[in-house]
């Protein structure tokens, strides 16, 4: 009886232990830090480079570069936090991984060639007090796609977004005085431009090359085009000028002369500070005729761009739907509900609608569930760019028929591993990994896109779940070019270390093979022999249970239980053996043999 008194409290203080050590457990990040400027300091984890303190930071050139630059390849996103006053030159020049860039309020310059380069950056969020955005600030950004330039600015220095290719639309606010020459120039994809700014001229070469540019808008206050300004504008239509007289025909003439291809000039349009333009183009190709509507709206929340286009062939004729917005914290997204219901309505009868998609661009990353709510039992393909470079995709068909939660946190930590746990070290070995820290529960069907860096696109990147005393591997992908893992979750928990492999295998897996994995649709023409995993599945990494709770904290509750109905046998026990032993029992030989 002793002897099973003694294995019971054994196994309390085992369970007990174990469950203590399971809490204590510390989430290992590895943080560089150091000055930056006269009380800015800066710091870099898990690819979140902050810029923190109050004051200017240092300029910087292309010999005394930057502290951060040692680490270039492993920054994904930048937060220059409230109080720092300036960015300075060439601070984040030819930062290939960079995806998104968070300004505060404070911050009133940013210096010149700041963001020179910066090839990935996909999501810009300007505070609201930037006034000058330097020489070449955001020259060759070539993958931003959006950007509100806010009511504070004043000037616009030479080449300040010049050949940012993706760039869809711009509006130039009213509070600009200075707007120098080449700003916009060879903006490829620009499809719209409002011009609000307090000057008397367009500076020369402002659009040149912009040949997508479908129409501007420009303000009475310029009373002359400068030269070239619209050169090789090959697009461009339609023009809408707040003026009219003889100054209205002048600029006509300028503008008709540099495109060749002004059809429609409006006078008397005054920009808003809150606009919405239409165009409608129709292009005959050799077996297609193509309709392309564009619509812009821009305001103090967001800018939304939404694009319909109509192909028309012999075998039918098919439609695709995009809607672009960047939006303000918590506002703007019934805006977007709004421009993709507006989009939808000019798809022609019969048309079959081949794309529908709307790409959201936040300041923040939180979510409400009403706002996911509004595309619910759509066909609307959600992409939501975080500030943190990340991209959640939803697709609005998964959202039908769901209990959403009242808000969903899409921030993360995700942190390469420099030393590995005996358990991490059991599951990937001496491959690189990197841990990822979920920090809100995520309940509905997503593809996240996780920037684990350009050194390793093309690698195989596998997803492990913790399970019990090991890692579970769940998913494979190959990790796309601009080192993007875009992995397929139906659950993921708060708080929850996973792993990431890279080119992790198994004896039936080699390391190096592509076939368990699954193929971004943008290099499905790199593997052609393979078959992409459709339909996907979405692994449950935290499958809820019939009671509502997640798997993991079901489990912690029966260990509790377990223990609490072990040590109560156990008390139980040797409360009955002291009442034998009171009442005059003596243990037998036997169990004194036992003992």
């Amino acid at each position: 009886m002793k002897k099973m008194i003694s294995k019971n409290r054994k196994i309390v203080a085992v369970v007990l232990i174990a469950m203590l050590l399971i809490t204590l457990i510390p989430t290992a990040a590895a943080v560089e830090s150091g000055s930056c400027g006269n009380g800015v300091t800066w710091s870099l984890s898990a690819g979140t480079l902050t810029i923190s303190g109050s004051g200017a930071m240092y300029d910087y050139g292309e010999l005394n570069k930057a502290p951060w630059m040692a680490y270039a390849d492993s920054i994904r996103s930048v937060v220059v936090g409230d109080g720092v006053t300036k960015i300075g030159s060439f601070a984040f020049y030819q930062l290939a991984n960079l995806t998104a860039v968070t300004v505060a309020d404070s911050v009133q310059e940013i210096g010149n060639y700041a963001f020179f380069e910066c090839a990935g950056l996909v999501t810009l969020n300007l505070g609201n007090g930037v006034k000058t955005i330097g020489q070449s600030a955001f020259e060759c950004c070539t993958g931003l796609k959006a950007v509100r330039l806010p009511g504070s600015l004043e000037t616009l220095r030479f080449h300040a977004f010049y050949r940012c290719e993706s760039l869809q639309s711009i509006t130039i606010p009213a509070s600009v005085t200075t707007l120098e020459a080449t700003v916009f120039a060879y903006c490829t994809n620009l499809c719209t431009a409002v011009v609000q700014a307090n000057i008397t001229e367009l500076p020369h070469w402002t659009f040149y090359g912009c040949y997508n540019l479908q129409s501007v808008t420009i303000t009475a206050k310029i009373t002359t085009v400068g030269a070239e300004a619209f050169h090789d504008c090959s697009e461009l239509k339609d023009a809408y000028y707040g003026g009219s007289g003889d100054v209205a025909e002048k600029i006509q003439q300028q503008i008709a002369a540099d495109t060749n291809t002004l059809k429609n000039f409006v006078t008397g349009h005054e920009p808003e500070q809150s606009t919405g333009h239409s165009s409608v183009t129709t292009e005959q190709k050799e077996e297609s005729l193509v309709t392309t509507d564009r619509t812009q709206s821009t305001d103090a929340d967001s800018i939304i761009h939404s694009q319909t286009v109509t192909t028309q062939t012999t075998t039918g004729t098919t439609t695709s739907v995009v809607v672009d917005a960047v939006l303000e914290p918590g506002s703007g997204w019934e805006d977007v509900n709004n421009a993709l219901e507006d989009a939808m309505n000019k798809v022609p009868s019969g048309s079959n609608v081949s794309e529908v998609e709307v790409n959201i661009h936040l300041k923040e990353d939180t979510i409400s569930g009403s706002n996911l709510g509004q595309f619910a039992g759509s066909n609307a393909q959600l992409n939501i760019h975080t500030p943190q470079g990340a991209i959640w995709h939803i697709n609005g068909a998964d959202l039908s028929n769901v209990e959403l939660a009242d808000s969903y946190r899409l921030s993360f930590s995700l942190l390469p591993l420099s030393e590995k746990s005996e358990k991490q070290y059991a599951t990937v070995g001496e491959y690189d990994a990197f841990t990822v820290v979920f920090d809100g529960v995520v309940d509905i069907k997503v593809e996240v896109e996780l920037p684990l860096g350009r050194a390793y696109a093309l690698d195989k990147a596998v997803f492990f779940s913790p399970e019990g005393d090991a890692f579970q591997r769940k998913q494979a992908v190959v990790v796309d070019r601009a080192g993007m893992a875009h992995f397929y979750l139906g659950y993921v928990t708060a708080g929850t270390e996973y792993l990431i492999g890279i080119n992790v295998g198994t004896a039936e897996v080699p390391g190096d093979s592509y076939t368990d994995a699954i193929i971004p649709d943008s290099m499905q023409d790199m593997f052609p022999g393979l078959e992409h995993l459709q339909p996907l599945e979405y692994v449950i990494t935290g499958q809820t249970s019939s009671w509502g709770m997640d798997i993991g904290q079901v489990t912690l509750i029966l260990v509790i239980v377990l223990v609490v109905v072990v040590a109560g046998v156990g008390f139980t026990m040797f409360y009955m053996n002291k009442r034998r032993l009171k009442n005059g029992y003596v243990p037998e030989t036997d169990d004194e043999d036992e003992e």
